[in-house]
């Protein structure tokens, strides 16, 4: 929702950067204040579920496909590669 607020303003290769500038700009009117944060992103997201409709799908967060499992496993298997990792000294 905020990414397509951003986007829609600036659809270009900048957009990243903008959007990087409109997060500063949001913390820095609230003075870091989360409450406040808070307050505009869910007026940005009240106001984007107006234009553009509200989303009612659930996702089940614990359930994922094929292709994220075999990533979860490369990943798992280099943490207890580097966990168990003991260098030599050659020299």
């Amino acid at each position: 929702m905020f990414q397509r607020k951003v986007y829609l303003k600036h659809p270009r290769a900048n957009f990243w950067d903008k959007l990087d500038l409109c997060l500063a700009k949001i913390r820095k009117e609230a003075d870091g204040d989360s409450k406040k944060i808070t307050k505009v992103f869910r007026h940005i997201l009240d106001e984007d579920q107006k234009k553009h409709g509200k989303n009612n799908t659930v996702f089940n967060e614990t359930a994922v496909d094929e292709f994220q499992q075999g990533v979860d496993d490369l990943i798992d298997i280099g943490v207890i590669n580097a966990a168990t990792f003991v260098p030599t000294d050659n020299a």
